[in-house]
C-alpha cells in the first residue's frame, strides 16, 4: 500500500504540473496525462505483464497462439501486428507487439509499450538472423533495464529441443551476449528455451499431446508462469520507476535547457549597451551644441558693438547650421542603435526613430525683445544737466578751501598776493569748472563705453546661453523619445524572461521532488 500511495501522489503531482509544463513548452499536457493514466492502470491491476518481443518474422504470433492454445493473434510472414494487443494467460496479461526491425512507426509502438511491461519474452528464429548484431543490442537494452528476460529460440528447422544443433545454437547465443559486454551474472539470469512454435500450435489445436511434448511448449509456459509469479511487486515497482524516471528525467533536461538559455544574458547585455548609448548620445549632443554655439557669441558681440539692428538673421543663420550638425549626429546615433537592436531581432523591438524637429524660431525674437532695452547701439552721451550738477557741486566744495588758501600751491600764491575780490575768484572758478568738466566728461565717456562693452558681451552670452539651452532641451527630448521605448521594451522582455526562469526553477524543483518519491524495489 505504501508503494501504491507513492505512485498515486506522483500521478497527482504530475497532473497538477501538466498545464505549467505545457505553458512553458516543456511537454504537451496530453503526454503527461497519458503517463498518469498508465500509472493508474498499473495500480488498478498491480500485476506484472509479459511482452512478446523480437523480430517480426521470428514466429512471435505463432508462439503466442501456441501459448494461448487458440489462434487469437494474427499470423503471417510480413509484419502483421500494427498495434499492441493483450491476451490473458493464467490471470496475467501477455502483450503482442510489432517487434524490432519492422517499419519505424511499428517499432515506436513497440518501444512505448515495452516501458510498461515487467518481463520480456524475446523470440528469435534459428532458421535465419539469430546472429544479427541489432538483435543483441536490443537484448542488452532489456538487461540494462533489469527486466526478467526469456529468450525463445523458435526451432523452425525442427532440430528438436534436445538436439546437439539446438545446444550449439544456444551456446552461440550466450557467446554473442558476452560480446555485448554483459557480465557473467547478467548472462546467467537470462533463460534460453528452444520451442517449435508451429508444432506446439498444431498439437494444441489438434489435441496431439506428442506434438505438444516434443515442441517443448510446456517448459516455456511453466517458466513464464514462474517468472511472473516471482516478479510480483518488485518488478512492477521497477517498471513503474523506469517509466516515470525516464519521462520525468526528460522533462528535467528540457527544463534545464530552458533555464540555461542565454537569451536573458543577451538581453541584459543589450539593455546595458542601449542605456550606455543613450548616456553617450546625450553627452555627445550637449558637447556638440556648446562647441557649435560658441563662435556665434563673438559674432553677436561684434554686431551689437557696431550697431547691427538685425540680430535675428545672425541667430537664424547660425541655428540652421547647428541644427544640421545635430541632425548628422542623430543619424550616427540612430545607426548605432539600429545595429545593436538588430542583434536581438524580434517583432516587438522594431526600430522606429523620431525625426529631428527644427529649433523653435520664436526664441530668437524673445531673446532680442528681452535684451533690447539693455543694448545701446548709438554710443553713450553725457547729459549736460548731469555734468553741470556735478561741476557745480565740485565748485561749491572747493571754494571754501581756495578762500582759506588751502588749495593747490599755485592757487594759494595768487590768492595771497591779491585782494579778495569777486572778479578774480570767478575767473579761477570758471577755469576750474572748464577743467573738471572736460576731465569728468572723458571719464564718464570711458565708463559708459566700458559699460556698453560689458552690456554687449553679456547680451551676446545671454543670447547664446538661451539658444544653447533651447537646442539642448530639444535634442535631449528627442534622444529620450528615441531610446525610452526601446529600453522599456527590453526591461519588460527581461522581466518576463527572468520571471519565466524563476518559474522554471520551481518546476525543476517539483520534478526533482517527484523522482525522490519513487519507491525502492527490493533486490534492485
Amino acid at each position: 500500500m505504501n508503494e501504491m500511495n507513492s505512485y498515486l501522489n506522483i500521478a497527482l503531482e504530475l497532473k497538477e504540473l501538466a498545464p505549467r509544463l505545457a505553458n512553458n513548452s516543456i511537454a504537451e499536457e496530453e503526454s503527461v496525462l497519458k503517463l498518469c493514466n498508465n500509472i493508474d492502470e498499473k495500480l488498478a491491476d498491480f500485476k506484472p505483464n509479459l511482452m512478446v518481443y523480437g523480430c517480426y518474422n521470428a514466429g512471435k504470433s505463432t508462439l503466442l497462439n501456441a501459448i494461448l492454445g487458440t489462434e487469437q493473434a494474427k499470423m503471417g510472414d510480413t509484419p502483421e501486428t500494427f498495434k499492441v494487443d493483450s491476451y490473458e494467460f493464467k490471470n496475467y496479461k501477455i502483450w503482442d507487439t510489432p517487434g524490432i526491425h519492422a517499419p519505424i512507426e511499428h517499432e515506436n509502438v513497440t518501444f512505448e509499450h515495452y516501458k510498461k511491461c515487467e518481463a520480456i519474452l524475446f523470440v528469435m528464429s534459428n532458421d535465419s538472423g539469430f546472429e544479427e548484431k541489432y538483435i543483441y543490442e536490443r537484448i542488452q537494452e532489456i538487461v540494462s533495464h533489469k527486466k526478467p528476460l526469456i529468450i525463445v529460440l523458435n526451432d523452425k528447422r525442427g532440430f528438436g529441443s534436445d538436439s546437439e544443433e539446438i545446444a550449439r545454437q544456444s551456446e552461440k547465443i550466450i557467446e554473442n551476449l558476452a560480446k555485448m559486454q554483459l557480465s557473467n551474472s547478467e548472462v546467467e539470469k537470462i533463460k534460453i528455451i528452444s520451442v517449435n512454435a508451429k508444432s506446439a500450435l498444431k498439437g494444441k489445436l489438434e489435441s496431439k499431446n506428442l506434438l505438444i511434448k516434443n515442441s517443448n511448449i510446456n517448459e516455456l509456459e511453466d517458466y513464464i508462469y514462474k517468472c511472473l509469479e516471482d516478479s510480483g511487486k518488485t518488478e512492477i515497482i521497477r517498471t513503474l520507476n523506469h517509466q516515470i524516471n525516464d519521462f520525468v528525467s526528460g522533462l528535467i533536461k528540457s527544463t534545464i535547457d530552458k533555464e540555461e538559455n542565454k537569451e536573458i544574458q543577451e538581453i541584459q547585455e543589450l539593455l546595458s549597451d542601449v542605456i550606455s548609448q543613450e548616456k553617450d548620445a546625450k553627452k555627445q549632443l550637449s558637447q556638440t551644441i556648446k562647441y557649435e554655439v560658441a563662435p556665434m557669441e563673438e559674432e553677436l558681440y561684434n554686431a551689437i558693438i557696431s550697431g547691427e539692428q538685425n540680430l535675428s538673421s545672425i541667430i537664424k543663420r547660425n541655428v540652421d547650421i547647428i541644427s544640421r550638425n545635430i541632425a548628422n549626429n542623430f543619424d550616427l546615433i540612430q545607426n548605432n542603435l539600429t545595429q545593436s537592436l538588430s542583434k536581438y531581432a524580434t517583432s516587438s523591438l522594431q526600430v522606429s526613430l523620431p525625426e529631428m524637429n527644427s529649433i523653435d524660431s520664436s526664441i530668437t525674437s524673445e531673446i532680442i525683445d528681452g535684451l533690447s532695452s539693455q543694448i545701446t547701439t548709438e554710443g553713450v552721451k553725457i547729459g549736460t544737466e548731469e555734468a553741470t550738477k556735478f561741476v557745480l557741486f565740485k565748485i561749491k566744495d572747493w571754494l571754501p578751501t581756495l578762500m582759506k588758501g588751502k588749495g593747490p600751491a599755485w592757487i594759494a600764491k595768487i590768492a595771497g598776493g591779491a585782494a579778495v575780490v569777486v572778479g578774480p575768484l570767478l575767473t579761477i572758478g570758471s577755469m576750474l569748472y572748464s577743467h573738471w568738466k572736460e576731465q569728468r566728461e572723458e571719464e564718464e565717456r570711458e565708463r559708459k563705453l566700458r559699460e556698453m562693452y560689458i552690456t554687449a558681451r553679456n547680451a551676446a552670452k545671454d543670447i547664446c546661453y538661451k539658444i544653447s539651452k533651447n537646442l539642448e532641451e530639444n535634442a535631449l527630448e528627442q534622444i529620450k523619445e528615441m531610446f525610452s521605448d526601446k529600453i522599456l521594451q527590453l526591461e519588460e522582455s527581461l522581466s518576463l524572461k527572468q520571471s519565466s526562469k524563476e518559474n522554471l526553477k520551481a518546476i525543476h524543483s517539483k520534478l526533482t521532488g517527484i523522482l525522490q518519491k519513487l519507491p525502492i524495489a527490493e533486490h534492485v
